[in-house]
């Protein structure tokens, strides 16, 4: 999961040329944060935040 942080608006867009690179509709500087979970049958758990 991914999530995108802007002190100044929630309009983000994604590069669609690198599908990577996100920007913000009035580009100011933003942050991103990453949450890797491994999902099994027996449940859960969270490898990085």
């Amino acid at each position: 999961m991914c999530h995108g942080i802007s002190s100044e608006t929630d309009e983000i867009f994604l590069d669609e040329k690198n599908g990577w690179t996100f920007y913000t509709a009035d580009g100011q500087p933003s942050a991103q944060e990453k949450i890797m979970v491994l999902v099994t049958s027996d449940g859960y758990e969270v490898l990085a935040h």
